[in-house]
């Protein structure tokens, strides 16, 4: 099907939210919002029916993010409609493309790995064939996120918020540390980040 003849659809109504990816480079999101100014998009994006008139995108979703950003909301795009992909096969295809046009980060890869999974039942060895993985990079990808999941919690205050530790005053009757406790509490985290630093590469590379 050439450039003339291909159904196209206008960015308003393309979700890119259901996308497993959250992780995009402003640079090269700029550069390719440039490259569509000048020459359009002439590779179709695959998208299915999400109701109510809106649909989401399967594979593609930069190219929508950088036609936005280079022509608004009512410009058009070329699609491919794949509504007979039930979510398993249209989150198969979603890993499968971005892996091929952008590198995702592990924790992005184990992410979708976790979600394939639940809609798999649990079958290990069907997700990790259709992710293209052999079982032990299965594994070792869930391992990580459930480590990454850990170092989060441990991380979080009382509102809940990943990665920030809500500061603790002194308590009734006790005294503000000293410059050596002080010294010796920074030394121990600078050690318990390293650690999970290195348990994270281990899950990756072993």
């Amino acid at each position: 099907m050439d450039q003339q003849t291909q159904p196209k659809i206008a960015l308003k109504f393309l979700d890119i939210k259901s996308n497993y990816r959250r992780r995009r480079s402003k640079e090269s999101l700029e550069s390719l919002a440039e490259n569509i100014k000048e020459i359009g998009v002439f590779t179709p994006i695959v998208i299915r029916s999400a109701g109510n008139g809106m649909f989401s995108v399967i594979a593609g979703s930069r190219r929508v993010a950088a036609s936005r950003l280079a022509h608004g909301d009512d410009w058009e795009i070329p699609y491919i409609l794949r509504d007979d992909l039930d979510e398993a096969g249209a989150l198969h295809l979603s890993v499968t493309e971005n892996k091929e046009r952008e590198d995702t980060t592990a924790v992005e890869d184990a992410e979708a790995a976790e979600k394939l999974l639940g809609m798999l039942k649990g079958d290990r060895a069907e997700t990790a064939r259709r992710l293209g993985w052999s079982p032990s990079t299965l594994s070792r990808r869930l391992a990580l996120l459930n480590a990454t999941q850990e170092t989060r919690k441990d991380r979080a205050g009382p509102s809940g918020d990943p990665g920030r530790v809500a500061p603790r005053g002194p308590g009734k009757g006790s005294r503000e540390p000293t410059g050596h406790q002080r010294t010796r509490c920074q030394a121990q985290g600078a050690c318990r980040r390293r650690a999970d630093e290195a348990r994270r590469r281990h899950l990756l590379e072993g």
